[in-house]
């Protein structure tokens, strides 16, 4: 009979655990840190700013940042495009110079 009892409580103690774990399981940490992308999501100009790729080559130069392709002088976010490098694009505008860097494995050489 004491057997029943347990293994009759252990069974509902797990029944409840498994529904407070797929209730709760949708909800958000408030105090996660954000992830990048999604700091940049959260600003408005910042994902104008994101820069995703980088064509380089001797006499040609563009930057994919955002959802467009940017050229030497093209203006993104407020900003102005003064240098394209092979991993990294400098910007300036808002009494501000800025370097925006790719990621170090995103960046390939031929």
């Amino acid at each position: 009979m004491c057997q029943r009892v347990s293994s009759g409580v252990f069974s509902v103690l797990f029944l409840f655990i498994l529904v407070l774990q797929v209730g709760y399981s949708n909800l958000i940490d408030p105090t996660r840190p954000l992830t990048y992308q999604e700091a940049m999501s959260k600003s408005g100009s910042g994902s104008a700013m994101l820069l995703k790729s980088i064509i380089y080559g001797k006499n040609h130069q563009v930057a994919q940042m955002g959802d467009g392709f940017y050229q030497l002088g093209d203006k993104v976010g407020g900003y102005t495009i003064m240098e394209i490098m092979p991993s990294s694009v400098m910007v300036k505008g808002f009494g501000k110079t800025l370097t925006l860097q790719l990621i170090a494995q995103q960046v390939r050489s031929q």
